[in-house]
């Protein structure tokens, strides 16, 4: 089922109530203008669909930019390029659509200012106040984002949108499950990742499902369709249950709108084990000062 280029992927169609969406969307390299109206689009086809969070892909306001130019371009004209802060017409458009359309955007891997700092983000704005919006800064920083000037986050934020609970992680991340045990402890169920289409984790549909398994959450991954120069980049789009099993993939390169209900979500989380997890942090935090030493 399709609406004008849209596929819709409507899982367990039966249940009723709100959904959670991912939008696997095209994103063009450095197409600022054709990336937000492919948002607005789907924004409004999600609003349709009693969508009450959207999850959109990778870098979706200039697609993936620092990978191809952070080798050849200066780090000042970099920044003041592609940097986003509140006053900037992604951040801004998010906001509208969010409040007139009446449901939540998540957005990763955004280069944000704030202040005289800079980070790669992942945002949460909120319908119900969409005068601020909550912010998951990348922790492991690639190479590629030193060079330009980024700064790693140094705190754990969870996403509340009174059916999940959400955090981020974006690239590499996935690698790391204690980031997800700290999420845990701070009442997280369900992860978002995301990963760059031109230096993707090798072998990330595997850690994906094993990473929901180890953590005993949900994990979502919202891929897409993204576009640089002649090249074409699909990544899978995925939800995986907390046992590690798939529910859905989408590796098309048709753009859809895939949904699951809340309901079905809520049915198979589980409370956060906090003792084994405690007990786990601080047998690596021992670790640690043992190697400091």
């Amino acid at each position: 089922m399709s609406i004008e280029g849209f596929k819709l992927v409507e899982l367990y169609k039966s249940i009723s109530g709100p959904r959670l969406g991912i939008a696997h969307i095209p994103i063009l390299f450095n197409a600022f203008g054709i990336n937000l109206n492919n948002i607005r689009k789907i924004v409004f086809y999600a609003s349709e669909r009693n969508i009450h969070t959207l999850i959109i892909p990778y870098s979706a306001a200039f697609g993936p930019v620092i990978e191809l130019y952070s080798k050849n371009m200066r780090a000042e004209e970099f920044r003041r390029r592609y940097s986003i802060d509140e006053e900037h017409p992604y951040l801004r458009t998010l906001k509208y659509l969010s409040a007139n359309y009446g449901l939540n955007i998540i957005s990763p891997a955004i280069i944000e200012r704030s202040g005289s700092k800079y980070y790669v983000s992942t945002v949460f704005i909120s319908f119900e106040d969409v005068e601020e919006h909550l912010s998951q800064r990348k922790i492991l920083v690639s190479s590629d984002e030193e060079k330009i000037g980024v700064n790693p986050g140094r705190e754990i934020i969870v996403f509340d949108d009174h059916y999940l609970k959400y955090m981020a992680l974006i690239s590499r991340e996935i690698l790391v499950p204690e980031f997800g045990r700290i999420g845990s402890m701070r009442g997280c169920n369900t992860l978002v990742a995301t990963i760059s289409p031109l230096k993707p984790v090798e072998n990330y549909v595997d850690i994906v499902k094993t990473l929901a398994q180890m953590l005993d959450r949900w994990v979502i991954h919202v891929g897409g369709i993204f576009v640089v120069e002649d090249n074409k980049y699909v990544l899978n789009s995925m939800i995986v249950d907390p046992e590690g099993r798939l529910v859905t993939i989408y590796s098309d390169s048709v753009p859809a709108l895939i949904s699951i209900p809340y309901k079905e979500m809520a049915s198979r989380i589980h409370e956060a084990n906090k003792e084994e997890t405690i007990g786990i942090l601080k047998f690596v935090s021992g670790q640690l000062r043992r190697l400091e030493k």
